[in-house]
């Protein structure tokens, strides 16, 4: 076989640090999902689908073989807070929480994880962020 083919979907979440509720659904939709597609396209990390809610962001990636899952969130939560203290989104320096939580997602899934993610705002407004990763 002369080329690589990789089919790595990866299910991950972050929180904000002390998972302060920082984000309104607005604000998500508007500044955080854009900055996230945008680093993932200038980092050629290929997102599937991102969400989030108050205090935390959900993204389905998909890995190159050349890629690691711990480099691509790097870049991710390095990169955006970097961009969200350098614009001043806050009044105060934001940071993520160290450390995320990641799921493998099969092939034959990634609809679902997508649309579970999509819709994630709605399912959890009512479950606490460990409630909802203990769920799915």
């Amino acid at each position: 076989m002369s080329h690589n083919h990789c089919q790595i979907w990866v299910h991950v979440v972050w929180t904000t640090k002390d998972r302060e509720n920082l984000f309104t659904t607005d604000f998500l939709y508007h500044k955080i999902k854009p900055l996230l597609r945008k680093i993932a396209l200038e980092n050629d990390i290929q997102i599937g689908v991102v969400n989030g809610y108050k205090n935390h962001i959900h993204c389905l990636i998909r890995l190159k073989s050349t890629q690691s899952l711990s480099g691509n969130i790097q870049k991710l939560k390095g990169v955006s807070s970097r961009v969200i203290n350098e614009n001043k989104w806050f009044d105060f320096e934001f940071s993520w929480q160290i450390g995320y939580h990641a799921l493998s997602v099969s092939p034959n899934r990634i609809q679902s994880v997508n649309n579970y993610i999509k819709k994630s705002v709605e399912k959890i407004s009512n479950m606490s962020l460990d409630e909802e990763l203990r769920d799915f």
